[in-house]
């Protein structure tokens, strides 16, 4: 996504001390794999120090599965309301002819997210999902247990995870939620979450 959105967060990351840098893509023009590639090559610049990567959404599948293409390095990676397990919704857009273009090309991560992927031992990856349940996913499908309004909780339960925090966020609430980030930046420097 177009790295604004996430100003507000990295606002919160840089008042923490860290130093942040922003990664633009055009979320539904290409693959997965398409995206993963240039996003490594993006990384491999700072390859030199210490890395953490904070994701929304697409953004931690993203985060995730690049992870694999950098063996040489390890930090943490904080994924918020990212359907590592698939989405429903994602699927739903992908298949809906007013909504086709928000689902783009990545039908397979919205059916398989990064299911069949495990997390690499040497980077630590934990979760934050939100339960707001209020959202575009709402319109075009059904969610039948606790979400965010685009994402269900279980979607976002990959075996790998460290640590998995809910909070009453909802998908796009997330980037500007006050707790939401102290979880995060508390994850990325402790390695576990505060919950308050």
């Amino acid at each position: 996504m177009r790295s604004p959105i996430m100003w507000p967060l990295g606002w919160r990351f840089e008042r923490a001390g860290y130093t942040v840098h922003y990664y633009n893509y055009r979320s539904t023009r290409f693959t997965i794999e398409e995206h993963t590639a240039t996003f490594v090559t993006y990384l491999k610049q700072f390859s030199h120090t210490p890395m953490n990567l904070v994701g929304h959404s697409l953004g931690g599948i993203l985060a995730v599965a690049a992870t694999h293409h950098l063996p040489q390095l390890s930090g943490r990676i904080v994924a918020l309301g990212s359907p590592l397990m698939g989405s429903r919704a994602g699927l739903a857009l992908a298949a809906h002819p007013l909504f086709a273009p928000l689902g783009g090309k990545l039908g397979r991560t919205w059916e398989l997210g990064l299911s069949r992927l495990a997390i690499p031992e040497n980077w630590d990856c934990a979760m934050i999902a939100g339960t707001g349940s209020f959202g575009i996913g709402q319109i075009v499908t059904r969610h039948d247990s606790a979400n965010d309004g685009d994402v269900a909780v279980s979607e976002t339960q990959h075996p790998g995870l460290r640590a998995h925090l809910c909070l009453p966020t909802t998908h796009p609430g997330m980037l500007f939620n006050g707790v939401v980030a102290k979880n995060a930046i508390n994850f990325i420097r402790h390695g576990v979450f505060c919950d308050k």
